[in-house]
């Protein structure tokens, strides 16, 4: 808080001490937020305490310096992520039930010290670290808060996300909390003195022994004793793994030394068997400072605390870990990274830690200070608050920029209205009903009479009547020594000050604007115009410059964005206060793929939307207006394309719908069906060439029919008896065919080669079918040496028939192709003697039609 700029008021006051001392090297630090459990950045629903679970060992017992946040702070504080209010035995949980925070954020008990806070994630996270108690939260979608007051994202928030926040610190100054009963709402008491039915107790009969020796009868000093057992009982090790089903008792009772968890576990369930509600606290100390108000906050900041309920008051930390070895452990931990070290955190209240050093007394003082209950805007009312040494002050003029706006109430409150300035500057002085504390001892006699009695200024200088000197004089409560005595002749007092204590606080113009909704082509937005916690209303709202309407008492308008995409400006205002931002919409986008044979109905499509070139998940996806699928989380979807020559792809969302048409669909089956005649085309040609009539070709197709279904069970016995061999005869066969059909584009195949091919194969089938049926393949006629050969190249798989050898096509067909050798070894002989010695064929005619009739029943047995 700001100091005053007076001799015996001015000076920094001290760093908030609610319960919770300035930690020291990393007592619970841990790595918060990294990896599994609950992480100081992810608490979970539930946290065991020791070993390796939950929160435990990984989370707070490291010194691991891994940066997890960095915070722009008015003031050094803890930093909290969440709270747990039932108490297993091994461990803690917490209820996950959130609502979402719409506005300030209310919390029980007066509103303290403001503080401003602007946090950059570091790590990933799905808590929101803020002072407590947090009473507004921007820079995040949609965030919630839990009923122990914790904020959470909405969704994981990524590193590097901004949060602005402003919180108010519980009015924990002691001599309130002392002042406080042991009377708690019933939903209070219920919850937060809750106990396993197993406690032991003999936790109730030591924490009763404590309350003894400390001689503690209100709740803050019965808080106090336990802490101070625990500390002064238990050492700080980082070292410590117990668990147990009863891990408070374990470490009470049993254990000499352990880090945050069991020293926040301990005090709590301690609190509890006396009936004082308490809850174990999650987050971080205040970090390293690296900056006029700035802190790194890493790993090892992650800590665990508790909180006290206190009458009229509300929760306050308490921090029963000692801090100045944990802070010490830090130290060690950052001078070995970089070698410097500028850190101390605020414990419990009245307390502040430093590594190595003695954690302060809760009697040090904080000086004369003003606090804000809200951002101070131009012609809002604000509630400021005045303290010494955490104590209201009440009973002294407050003025705001030299207009005086009324006297402090017994809470030391005063409510004004924000001037139109740079900023709000603060007076105090005595109010018209106090009597200064300077003139309690001097100027009238016991019986009321005015004397000339001296009265002994710090001076040393005298005051009689009618004169005046400077004294130790006081506003409210707040001594000072800035005052002047004055009588006149019949010793009538009056005090003037010489220099009136004063504050400033900025005044900020500049409003925000926080909008609820997707931006969409012709959309509606729900705005809200605020600076800092301070709603605007009345203000004016343009939208790209056209006025839209005024803001109602809530801040709030329902705009209508324009039907495009791209940047959209909104503006606010109400003089003297003026905000923009600008609103993007962003454009959708479809592309579709398909496979190497472009769109056709035997293929799919991959269909992928986008909103301004990021992936749009969940986006229905139509074809031909009937929903198909939905995006994926990369959005994409895979549809089948319909039998029609087009088909109309569609994707809509975000107020938008974006379509493109593939056409040629029916390209690809049309050139099948055009191969298909060609190729039946060819046949026909090729039967006909080889004198088979329509009768026959019906002859043809049934006969294949018959022998495909027979050929079934022949084959599967064939592929079990010999797999092998056929296997690869198969392969070999189709890699020829293939080589052959594919050289008539590449030229190394002629049109002629193919029909031979083709009538090769029909052949095959004509003589297979004819041969079932008792048909002679020559009809009763011998054949020809030439037509033998012929057909025996019908059989051959060999590239090229015409330049080779009878020898090397003969050792092609039965190594390669698995003839039988002796059946060809007769044919090449005979087609040798006859085409090349001239020798007459007549004699051995018969043995050839049996060698090639041997060839060509193996080939069809293979077939």
């Amino acid at each position: 808080m700001p100091a005053f700029a007076v001799d015996g008021l001015a000076g920094s006051p001290l760093e908030q001490v609610l319960p919770g001392e300035s930690a020291a090297p990393n007592p619970g630090a841990g790595s918060g937020g990294g990896g599994g459990g609950l992480g100081a950045l992810s608490p979970g629903a539930g946290t065991g305490v020791g070993g390796k679970i939950g929160l435990n060992s990984e989370t707070f017992a490291t010194t691991s310096t891994e940066v997890h946040f960095v915070v722009e702070s008015s003031k050094r504080t803890y930093w909290r992520t969440a709270a747990y209010g039932t108490y297993t035995g091994s461990g803690w949980t917490r209820s996950t039930e959130t609502s979402p925070v719409d506005g300030r954020i209310s919390h029980p008990g007066p509103d303290g010290e403001r503080i401003d806070y602007e946090i950059t994630l570091k790590k990933r996270a799905s808590a929101v670290p803020t002072a407590y108690r947090p009473a507004l939260v921007s820079g995040i979608e949609n965030p919630l808060v839990s009923d122990n007051g914790a904020v959470q994202a909405g969704s994981s928030l990524s590193p590097g996300t901004t949060i602005e926040g402003v919180s108010f610190a519980p009015r924990n100054d002691v001599d309130r909390l002392r002042s406080t009963s042991e009377s708690y709402p019933d939903a209070i008491e219920d919850r937060f003195t809750q106990l396993p039915e197993d406690t032991p107790d003999r936790i109730a009969e030591r924490t009763e022994s404590v309350f003894e020796q400390a001689d503690a009868d209100d709740p803050y000093e019965k808080a106090r004793a336990v802490q101070e057992y625990l500390r002064s009982n238990k050492e700080y090790d980082l070292s410590v793994s117990e668990r147990s089903n009863s891990i408070a008792d374990t470490f009470i009772f049993e254990m000499d030394a352990g880090y945050c968890e069991y020293f926040a576990t301990s005090m709590a369930v301690m609190l509890r068997s006396q009936g004082i509600p308490a809850r174990y606290v999650v987050g971080y100390t205040s970090g390293q400072r690296v900056g006029e108000n700035t802190y790194e906050v890493r790993g090892m900041n992650a800590h665990a605390w508790v909180e006290v309920y206190f009458e009229s008051v509300g929760w306050v930390r308490f921090d029963p870990t000692p801090g100045n070895e944990r802070l010490q452990r830090q130290q060690e931990a950052l001078e070995n990274v970089d070698g410097e070290f500028d850190i101390e955190d605020p414990g419990s209240p009245g307390e502040a830690f430093s590594p190595g050093g003695q954690g302060s007394d809760a009697d040090e003082q904080t000086g004369l200070e003003t606090s804000l209950n809200r951002t101070a805007v131009p012609g809002t009312a604000v509630e400021l608050t005045v303290t010494y040494n955490d104590a209201a002050v009440p009973g002294v003029e407050v003025l705001f920029n030299g207009e005086s706006v009324g006297i402090t109430d017994r809470n030391g409150t005063v409510v004004g209205t924000v001037p139109d300035a740079e900023e709000l500057t603060v007076q105090i002085r005595e109010g018209t009903d106090a009597t200064p504390d300077a003139l309690e001892t001097a100027i009238f006699d016991s019986e009321g009479n005015g004397t000339d009695q001296l009265y002994e200024s710090p001076e040393g200088n005298a005051t009689v009547l009618g004169g005046s000197s400077s004294a130790a004089g006081s506003l409210g409560s707040a001594p000072t020594t800035a005052t002047t005595v004055s009588s006149n002749q019949v010793g009538r007092p009056s005090l003037s000050q010489s220099e009136e204590p004063t504050d400033t606080h900025p005044i900020d113009r500049t409003a925000s604007i926080v909008t609820s909704g997707e931006p969409a082509p012709g959309g509606e937005l729900l705005l809200t115009a605020r600076i800092g916690d301070v709603v605007i209303d009345g203000a004016t709202v343009r939208v790209d410059g056209q006025r839209v309407g005024r803001t109602n008492e809530s801040g709030q308008l329902v705009i209508e964005l324009p039907d495009r995409t791209g940047d959209v400006t909104v503006t606010v205002e109400r003089d003297p206060i003026s905000g923009e931002r600008t609103i993007t919409i962003p454009e959708l986008t479809l592309s579709v793929e398909t496979g190497p044979l472009g769109p056709n109905p035997f293929g799919a499509a991959t269909v992928t939307a986008r909103l301004d070139g990021e992936p749009a998940a969940g986006v229905p996806v139509t074809v031909a207006g009937e929903q198909v699928a939905v995006t994926d989380a990369n959005g994409t979807a895979e549809v089948s394309l319909p039998f029609s020559p087009t088909a109309t792809i569609s994707v809509r969302t975000n107020g938008q719908t974006i379509s493109t048409t593939l056409t040629g669909l029916l390209y690809v089956p049309a050139g099948v069906g055009l191969g298909l005649l060609a190729l039946l085309g060819l046949v026909g040609y090729v039967l006909g060439r080889r004198g088979i009539g329509p009768q026959a070709i019906g002859q043809l197709f049934r006969g294949v029919l018959a022998k495909g279904i027979g050929g079934l069970q022949n084959g599967f016995v064939a592929l079990v008896t010999d797999g092998d061999r056929y296997v690869v005869v198969a392969v070999r066969r189709i890699r020829s065919g293939l080589r052959t059909v594919g050289g008539v584009f590449t030229g190394t195949t002629s049109l002629s080669q193919l029909r031979r091919e083709i009538g090769g194969i029909v052949d095959r089938i004509w003589r297979v079918v004819r041969s079932d049926a008792g048909s002679d393949h020559s009809s009763g006629e011998q054949l020809t040496v030439r037509e033998a050969w012929n057909r025996f190249l019908d059989s051959v798989s060999a590239d090229s028939t015409t330049t080779s050898t009878p020898g090397e096509l003969a050792d092609h067909a039965v190594e390669e192709d698995g003839l039988p050798e002796q059946p060809v070894a007769e044919l090449r002989d005979t087609f040798r003697e006859v085409e090349y010695g001239s020798r007459s064929p007549s004699d051995r005619l018969e043995r050839v039609q049996q060698a090639i009739e041997q060839i060509e029943q193996t080939e069809g047995r293979e077939s």
